[in-house]
């Protein structure tokens, strides 16, 4: 019986977001790219590297990022709603910035330019429904 259950079973790593971080009102008042782009970061995870994943052009390109203008609204929107910060200063040449996801714990490392007491864990549930509001009622312009 075992096998029958876990043989339909699909395989390989996950991506597991918790509700606490799919219902509060900054991640409702993401845009679409910044949210598409905290997913294709939070893809990065890898159980033991918050803290050094990627947010650069040629990372996400074979995600399908192919803007780097939009690209940079959306990570700025993302560090606003303090659902990512960044973690290491990108400095030419090829040192790219690295950032983590503000509702798990840092994987610390000397590298980095801030101490682990200065990662804002669960910051973004203190972002007021006001702020996420004017957000949710912006117009596309046709």
């Amino acid at each position: 019986m075992g096998r029958e259950r876990t043989k339909n079973r699909v395989g390989g790593r996950f991506l597991a977001l918790p509700h606490l971080v799919l219902d509060c009102p900054a991640f409702i008042g993401l845009s679409a790219p910044a949210s598409r782009l905290l997913l294709d970061v939070a893809r990065q995870f890898a159980g033991h590297n918050n803290g050094k994943l990627l947010c650069t052009l040629s990372a996400l390109k074979p995600r399908g990022w192919t803007s780097n203008d939009t690209l940079s609204r959306a990570r700025k929107e993302l560090e606003a709603a303090k659902l990512m910060q960044k973690t290491r200063e990108a400095m030419k040449p090829h040192r790219a910035a690295w950032f983590g996801l503000c509702w798990l714990p840092l994987d610390y490392d000397p590298l980095m330019d801030i101490k682990p007491s200065e990662f804002a864990v669960k910051q973004f549930l203190l972002i007021e429904n006001a702020k996420c509001k004017k957000t949710l009622n912006r117009q596309t312009v046709s």
